[in-house]
């Protein structure tokens, strides 16, 4: 029997290559892979040949590559200058999403650990915390844009167990707040926590980093939000603005507060 003229059924070709029916009829109705027609009855005939088209077809769709770019793919017998080009922007497409799934997976094993070890976690706390690990490339651009590279170079370029460990104290943070709002700004469990938030945030920022992170003092409060999703409610954000104005209050003096 000669291969090359062998004719096949749409379920049989559907057997042969792995590909369901229903994709096969679709491919057929857009032109995609034309399958022939039998004379006497109308139902769809494969032939070898087909077997080569439908490879390509299933090799560039693998690639990343539309239904439409694939089409046109096939169809050329040859890869020219153009689609070379455009071989390149796709494996360009693929790594910036292998980026982007490997950042998605580290936050979910951010998270995981997270919840494991807290025991739960807030829900407003925990979906601002993803909302963070999810923008941290935006962020980290805002931020050479306002201060400088060396200083989002030493906050966004942090080891995991860092990530962790603040993680956790934005957790614990949050928890307080909740607790303790309401209660006088003055109170020394108050001063305790807006100071125990001071001296996380001077230590991440590094000592040789801090004249440069004192110009996000001067940035519109509504522009520095997008650097956060607050998980604070409207009391909430304005009890802890008050606590940590009364706290730099105490620390440095009224004057020295001024911009």
């Amino acid at each position: 029997m000669n291969t090359h003229h062998a004719t096949y059924t749409v379920g049989e070709f559907a057997a042969q290559t792995r590909c369901s029916v229903r994709t096969l009829h679709y491919y057929d109705e857009i032109g995609l892979l034309r399958a022939e027609r039998d004379p006497s009855s109308g139902h769809r005939i494969y032939r070898s040949r087909d077997l080569y088209t439908l490879q390509r077809i299933v090799s560039l769709k693998a690639l990343g590559y539309s239904l439409e770019e694939v089409a046109d793919m096939v169809r050329r017998p040859t890869i020219d200058g153009s689609l070379l080009d455009g071989l390149h922007a796709q494996r360009q497409a693929i790594e910036a999403k292998q980026r982007q799934w490997e950042q998605t997976k580290q936050a979910l094993e951010r998270i995981i650990r997270l919840v494991e070890e807290e025991g739960g976690v807030d829900s407003d706390v925990l979906l601002s915390l993803i909302h963070s690990m999810q923008t941290e490339d935006e962020q980290r651009q805002w931020l050479e844009e306002r201060t400088t590279p060396e200083l989002a170079e030493q906050l966004f370029s942090r080891s995991e167990a860092e990530k962790t460990e603040d993680d956790r104290s934005y957790v614990r943070f949050a928890r307080e707040v909740r607790r303790l709002v309401g209660t006088p700004v003055e109170a020394p469990e108050v001063m305790a926590l807006m100071a125990g938030q001071i001296e996380r945030a001077l230590a991440q920022v590094g000592e040789e980093h801090q004249q440069a992170a004192s110009a996000l003092a001067t940035i519109d409060p509504e522009e520095l939000k997008f650097m956060t999703s607050s998980p604070f409610t409207a009391e909430e954000e304005a009890w802890l603005n008050e606590a940590m104005l009364h706290y730099m209050t105490e620390q440095f003096g009224a004057e020295n507060l001024k911009p």
